[in-house]
């Protein structure tokens, strides 16, 4: 629960403010099913009954900020994508190269 909470949390406050975010748009964004989105956001305490523009419920984007201050959530992306290297075929071919070398 809690790593979904802090990943809804950060996903949410991410999408800019007039954009309309549905439980479909979390899941493929977070890869979280539907109900265990919506059973977490229960839990979390953020959703609000309304009927405004089609919806029944509604994020209340000031009870998710605040439950984050709460809960010490970093808005902060937890994975750095610079922490990941990405090689190019040319440069496993100097690794084999170099690994040939070095057995011979």
């Amino acid at each position: 629960m809690r790593y979904w909470s802090q990943t809804l949390t950060r996903t949410v406050l991410a999408f800019p403010a007039k954009k309309t975010l549905t439980i479909a748009d979390l899941r493929d964004e977070t890869y979280i099913t539907a109900d265990d989105i919506i059973a977490t956001l229960q839990y979390m305490d953020v959703l609000e009954h309304k009927k405004k523009g089609g919806a029944q419920l509604v994020i209340n984007k000031e009870s998710l900020r605040t439950w984050a201050e709460m809960h010490k959530v970093s808005l902060e992306d937890p994975v750095d994508p610079d922490a990941f290297v990405i090689e190019d075929e040319e440069s496993e071919a100097e690794d084999e190269d170099k690994n040939e070398d070095a057995e011979e």
